[in-house]
């Protein structure tokens, strides 16, 4: 009696005979019912599953959605045709480095030189050029540290938080920056902070226009006392200040941000 195999869609992809054992099908053997000494067949297709068919040539016969390997490349690939050229697409992968020598249409590549993240939109197998497209950061020698510091006077508790850029250019900005009375948590401010930056090649920062202020949130001695916020800025540095009234409030504020460069 003859076996029918078939794929999980319900699609019959071979009737297997008895005592036969088919390699035209798929990648692995298929061994029909009363084939003898089948031990080593059934072990070696388990283990080429394991191994997803690790080898630099391609696996004859591929079956739509089987991974395989590709030990030239070190990438593991999608079935996604069982037919013609385009039958394999590697699974997204971010690439470092020097640039994919065959990449996918779609691939991904981090050009660590450029510092710049590309997808490949178009590639020529007879010329062997891709075609790749920015994805970001628009403006890779943009980076910042922020330094965080804390302070008292007159028993008026502050907190500043400094932005230190690298780059001389203008700079448009938005900050979400939450402070919080650690000594009471229920005092809390929230703020969402826009503006623009000038950084000049001497490193002079000034400010265009006034910042933009939006109040989230307040709570607790934040809502009642009216915390404030203010912006300033140093050279090459942008610094938000968070000032309470009085000196019921803690000095050890939190003060948490989320930086946006427009």
């Amino acid at each position: 009696m003859a076996y029918q195999i078939k794929k999980t869609n319900g699609v019959e992809l071979l009737q297997l005979d008895e005592k036969t054992v088919d390699k035209t099908h798929a990648p692995i053997r298929f061994i029909g019912r009363k084939v003898s000494g089948y031990g080593e067949i059934e072990n070696d297709r388990v283990l080429h599953m394991l191994e997803h068919f690790a080898y630099e040539v391609e696996p004859e016969n591929p079956i739509l959605g089987m991974l395989w390997y590709n030990t030239a490349e070190n990438k593991l690939n999608v079935c996604i045709n069982e037919t013609g050229t385009s039958k394999w697409l590697p699974i997204s992968v971010i690439n470092g480095g020097s640039e994919p020598t065959t990449p996918m249409v779609g691939e991904l590549w981090y050009d660590m030189s450029e510092r710049i993240l590309k997808v490949c939109t178009a590639y020529n197998p007879v010329t062997f050029v891709a075609t790749w497209l920015n994805v970001g950061p628009l403006n890779p020698d943009i980076w910042l540290t922020i330094d965080q510091k804390t302070q008292t006077v007159d028993t008026v508790p502050s907190n500043s938080i400094s932005f230190l850029f690298n780059n001389n250019q203008l700079i448009k900005y938005e900050i979400s920056l939450l402070a919080k009375d650690l000594t009471d948590t229920e005092n809390v401010a929230v703020w969402k902070i826009s503006g623009a930056i000038n950084i000049t090649s001497s490193g002079a920062t000034s400010l265009v226009d006034e910042p933009n202020y939006e109040i989230i949130g307040r709570s607790g001695t934040a809502e009642t006392e009216d915390w404030t916020i203010s912006v300033s800025n140093l050279s090459k540095e942008l610094v938000l200040t968070v000032t309470g009234i009085s000196g019921t409030n803690t000095i050890d504020w939190l003060a948490a941000s989320q930086f946006v460069i427009l």
